[in-house]
């Protein structure tokens, strides 16, 4: 479980740099491994026991694809953002 979250979480680190950095190149890269990286964890029996735990009505796979999605459309946005806001000046 610890491997699988810090891989994770390492790749969560780098989007966040990234998208504050405005390099969204890097930041599309994190999404498309995204799925990869979290399904280590995704699958992990703590995770899912959490996730029942908690009544959660996703089951930690699908709410990682939630959270690509998130993760996706931020970094999309942002851009689109940016580039309209440059178009201004």
């Amino acid at each position: 479980m610890i491997a699988s979250t810090d891989l994770f979480m390492k790749g969560l680190e780098e989007w966040i740099k990234a998208v504050r950095d405005n390099d969204f190149k890097s930041a599309r890269n994190f999404v498309a491994n995204c799925r990869l990286r979290g399904d280590l964890m995704a699958i992990r029996p703590e995770l899912i026991k959490c996730f029942a735990n908690h009544g959660y009505e996703v089951d930690p796979k699908q709410a990682l694809l939630y959270a690509c999605h998130l993760f996706e459309c931020a970094t999309e946005a942002r851009a689109q953002h940016l580039k309209q806001q440059s178009s201004k000046d």
